[in-house]
């Protein structure tokens, strides 16, 4: 377990040609439309995050990243500094763009999956979403670009987990984000409008696992451990987790002082999570790290319960820190390197 070294890049632009059922920006005030964060205020986040020992950058938003006016300067400043870089992106604004940038040093691209076809049009709130997404994954599968997508589970696509899954692996993702949605910001008051109940998730989740395992590494985030079958409970990141997290960011957190990192990880968790039952005297807490109190009170706690047994070959793990966390294959040394070592 180690503190993740990603600098995200978190307001590139407010400028976006979709509108998701769940983007957590989507109450703001704020135009969409309100513009880009100047060239040289980016340089600087990435000076600062270079400086303190991150050594990649993520375009993450606020908007759609790729519109940003000069989003080539971006990664080629990126390259030039020697971080490797990726954008998060709805994989829209056309192939030409993204070769460009791939041209220019861009580490990989993380394509925003939330669904196939109608339904993506449906969540994007855009006529031709769904193709237009696709044709960048078949692009990025025939020309062998690295590239990892991110699913945010929700009403309009969770039925069709396993489909959009399927389709992520054949094309050659080398990496599976499962996002459970959650009430940050405005969305406390709205959940029940995006979100769905986790123990419908359940069924979907596990046989979308259970068929990736083997084919791509994964990372199912934020969601209650005691709802999945133990050989599950190592795929689970929670708040607690997230910033040691390599396939997250270090929201200005990384330090080669573990323990520091860890008190920031923990004080995160205590912001979010359950107090008291089922949670604090549960086996998985300190991996858990407890499920957030405003998802589970929208739906009256249905389901979670106290974990007192766990199987014995999970006993060594649980009783160390980042035991489970550090069993799943994306987030160890040997998994992650295998899966990014074409990567620039």
């Amino acid at each position: 377990m180690n503190p993740c070294k990603v600098l995200a890049l978190q307001d590139v632009t407010w400028k976006c040609n979709w509108k998701c059922k769940h983007c957590y920006f989507r109450r703001f005030d704020k135009s969409w439309d309100s513009g880009d964060t100047p060239l040289e205020v980016l340089k600087k986040e990435i000076d600062s995050g270079k400086a303190r020992g991150c050594d990649e950058v993520a375009l993450c938003g606020k908007g759609e990243p790729t519109l940003h006016s000069q989003v080539n300067q971006i990664i080629e400043y990126a390259t030039k500094v020697g971080m490797k870089s990726l954008i998060i992106t709805n994989g829209s604004v056309g192939i030409e763009t993204y070769q460009k940038l791939y041209d220019l040093g861009l580490g990989y691209l993380q394509i925003s999956m939330h669904g196939l076809g109608k339904t993506l049009d449906k969540i994007a709130e855009r006529e031709g979403a769904g193709q237009r997404q696709m044709k960048l994954l078949e692009w990025l599968n025939k020309e062998n670009h690295p590239f990892r997508i991110n699913i945010t589970l929700q009403q309009l696509n969770y039925q069709e987990l396993i489909d959009i899954v399927e389709k992520a692996v054949q094309l050659g993702a080398f990496h599976v984000s499962l996002l459970n949605f959650l009430p940050h910001y405005q969305w406390n008051l709205y959940l029940k409008e995006v979100a769905v109940n986790p123990v419908e998730l359940v069924d979907m989740l596990e046989e979308s696992m259970e068929y990736m395992e083997g084919k791509v590494i994964f990372t199912l985030r934020y969601f209650p451990m005691c709802l999945l079958r133990p050989n599950f409970w190592k795929y689970v990141t929670n708040a607690q987790f997230v910033l040691f997290d390599p396939w997250e960011w270090d929201y200005g957190q990384y330090s080669k002082d573990i323990e520091k990192v860890w008190e920031s990880a923990v004080g995160l968790s205590e912001t979010v999570r359950i107090k008291g039952e089922p949670c604090d005297p549960c086996l998985l807490k300190d991996h858990c790290g407890g499920w957030n109190k405003v998802y589970a009170q929208a739906f009256n706690f249905e389901g979670l319960k106290t974990i007192k047994e766990v199987p014995n070959e999970l006993e060594e793990a649980v009783i160390q820190r980042g035991g489970l966390f550090d069993l799943n294959p994306a987030n160890n040394e040997k998994g992650g390197k295998n899966a990014i070592q074409h990567i620039r």
